[in-house]
């Protein structure tokens, strides 16, 4: 794709709608995957990415009064079975956002959390591929199925495989959480 049909595809981006972060709703539906594997719990991740701090209320029918505390309890749930990787993209400046994906991520032998930041979405190949070496250099992987979840709003479009092709280039915006503090 050449440039010109790149910039087209950016500007032809509404940007109008407001966002939504269900922070607690991806929890749940990680927590309800988790429940079911057979994987030994060192061999078991989640990775929680978003792009904002929680706004959409708890779930339909919860028992719980707060998306504070729906989180912390799927958070649990899920740090008894696996560990728990979060990255956000874009938060920096967020202290809310930020401050919640450092606390809820899990830490590794030495209390580093397993929290990552990049200030734009150029930068998440980057940085996912260092989850990646992360999470590789912990366990072995064989015959391993990987299931990525978008929520049924996302429209996959042509759209999609042009900004897919732009992010092939170099990444710039990388940090570590670490480095927020």
């Amino acid at each position: 794709a050449g440039i010109a049909e790149l910039k087209s595809a950016i500007d032809s981006i509404s940007t109008t709608t407001m966002g939504a972060t269900f922070t607690n709703k991806g929890l749940a539906l990680a927590n309800d995957q988790i429940a079911t594997s057979t994987a030994e719990k060192d061999n078991r991740f989640v990775v929680l990415i978003t792009d904002g701090e929680p706004n959409c209320g708890t779930l339909p029918g919860s028992e719980f009064s707060s998306v504070d505390a729906e989180i912390s309890y799927y958070v649990d749930k899920i740090k008894n079975k696996a560990t728990l990787v979060t990255m956000g993209v874009g938060i920096d400046g967020n202290k809310k956002a930020t401050d919640l994906l450092g606390s809820i991520a899990s830490v590794d032998d030495n209390d580093k959390a397993y929290a990552y930041t990049v200030t734009h979405a150029d930068g998440m190949n980057g940085m996912l591929q260092i989850i990646s070496n992360t999470i590789l250099s912990m366990v072995s992987v064989e015959n391993a199925t990987i299931v990525d979840y978008i929520d049924e709003r996302f429209i996959v479009t042509n759209v999609v495989n042009i900004l897919a092709q732009a992010l092939s280039c170099p990444m710039v915006g990388i940090k570590n959480m670490e480095t927020l503090n």
